[in-house]
């Protein structure tokens, strides 16, 4: 199991920290965080989340809001997997 946090910006490192504190309440041990755009698909840390999906190292990913993923598109990637 592996989470998934993100903020659009610096200013919003608080929401960034209360959404890993709220991930790791729920049992989730490693999560991946970002900072960027939602509609910026080049973000490292949607990249190496990709990539371990991709790869079948993870089994589920949680995230508190589906526009945390992404903006545009969540539909697919959940099919997808």
């Amino acid at each position: 199991v592996l989470g998934y946090a993100r903020v659009s910006s610096n200013a919003q490192k608080d929401d960034l920290e209360r959404q890993v504190e709220y991930l790791r309440q729920r049992g989730v041990q490693e999560v991946i965080t970002d900072m960027g755009s939602g509609l910026n698909e080049k973000r490292k840390g949607f990249l190496r989340l990709l990539d371990r999906v991709l790869h079948n190292e993870v089994d589920k990913v949680v995230i508190l809001h589906e526009d945390r993923l992404t903006r545009f598109g969540f539909g697919t990637l959940k099919k997808s997997v």
